[in-house]
């Protein structure tokens, strides 16, 4: 705009004004109360709506943010609801509870749950879980207790020797023993080698009152069968009875010889009387000899009647056989000259008396001895 003379602008205005009479005057004019509010409604209306134009691109944004897996469809204060499969790609980390109201599903290496209690409402835990190896791959699956600065115990199932297995970690675990589901009340417990587990048999019981192991297949009391001092007081008692019988029969000749000694003395004159002493001599003689083949008979008895209790109950010969090393077999060579013989067992650890699982006597000069686990024993043989 050109002026040559007097300008009054009033209000706003974006005209370029040029003078070019140094002569003429330009004034500006303040706006009145009215335009200023006018002014003001109307920057205030643009602001609002570009507020409101922000506020529909942020929402647009939001509504608008996808990715491969899901869309963020709703955002409210205090609620983030996520509608199909994302991904977060860092780590997660929830302040307060977590309820997850399907499967939760951990693809990592280990899962770390650091709390005081844990529970579950399922039956069956499963360990292990996607081997697709013929058994445990890893030859052994199970738990492991933290026992803080002890060594931690393992309870596993060991693959190779088809059992579970105890013990602390970098010894060699043992086996659980299993025993039958309803066992004998107080039957003897033996390994079953075939069914892994201990078995009773009601044919043989313990007595834990009188400490007695009895067998009603073939019930022995301890008094049936007398002991070696037994023994030893029979054949003494015997020998003594024979020692008088021969002492007595040895008395009864030298009386009757001294008699006869006498009487031949005293009638050495009378050859008729000496004739009849002789035929007493000899009648006594005869006597004699019937006295001695009598005692023949009763120590012949006697020494069948001692044969025949050695056989019944044994010599009582023993003999010791100390193990030296650890095993589950042993040979004993004990030259008893008997086949079947008594063989008692020891522990030589503790001294406790031990069931052998089988002993095998095929000769007369030694026996096999066999054991479920090894041991190192004391054998004792008596025959």
């Amino acid at each position: 705009m050109v002026v040559n003379g007097q300008l009054v602008v009033l209000g706003n205005t974006t005209a370029n004004v040029f003078v070019s009479n140094s002569t003429a005057s330009l004034s500006y004019q303040l706006p009145t109360l009215g335009q200023v509010e006018l002014l003001v409604d109307n920057a205030s209306s643009e602001l609002q709506t570009q507020i409101s134009n922000l506020s529909s691109q942020t929402e647009a944004s939001l509504s608008n943010l996808t990715s491969a897996n899901g869309v963020i469809s709703n955002l409210t204060a205090g609620t983030l609801l996520v509608t199909g499969n994302e991904l977060i790609d860092g780590n997660l980390q929830v302040i307060q509870d977590v309820t997850i109201t399907g499967n939760l599903n951990v693809n990592g290496t280990s899962s770390i749950v650091n709390a005081q209690q844990v529970e579950t409402t399922s039956a069956i835990i499963i360990v292990n879980e996607g081997d697709t190896g013929a058994g445990v791959t890893n030859g052994t699956a199970g738990i492991l207790v933290d026992r803080g600065t002890l060594p931690n115990y393992y309870l596993v199932f060991d693959e190779a020797n088809g059992d579970f297995s105890i013990g602390e970690v970098g010894t060699a675990l043992q086996p659980v023993a299993t025993r039958e589901v309803t066992p004998v009340a107080d039957g003897f417990a033996y390994w079953n080698s075939t069914a892994y587990t201990y078995v009773t048999n009601a044919n043989i019981t313990f007595d834990a009152t009188n400490g007695v192991i009895s067998s009603a297949a073939n019930a022995v009391s301890s008094t049936d069968v007398p002991n070696l001092g037994q023994v030893e007081t029979l054949i003494s008692n015997a020998s003594s009875a024979l020692s008088t019988s021969i002492s007595n029969t040895n008395s009864t000749l030298q009386s009757e010889i001294n008699t006869n000694t006498t009487s031949i003395q005293t009638n050495a004159g009378n050859i008729a009387n000496l004739s009849s002493d002789v035929t007493a001599i000899n009648a006594n003689i005869t006597n004699l000899s019937s006295d001695v083949a009598t005692l023949d008979t009763d120590v012949s008895n006697l020494s069948s009647s001692v044969a025949q209790l050695q056989t019944t109950v044994g010599s009582g010969i023993t003999y010791t056989y100390t193990a030296t090393a650890s095993g589950t077999s042993f040979v004993v060579t004990h030259n008893l000259n008997k086949q079947y013989v008594l063989v008692q067992v020891y522990d030589s650890s503790n001294g406790n008396l031990i069931i052998p699982d089988q002993v095998n006597a095929t000769n007369t000069s030694s026996c096999t001895v066999t054991f479920a686990q090894a041991i190192t024993p004391v054998i004792v043989v008596t025959v």
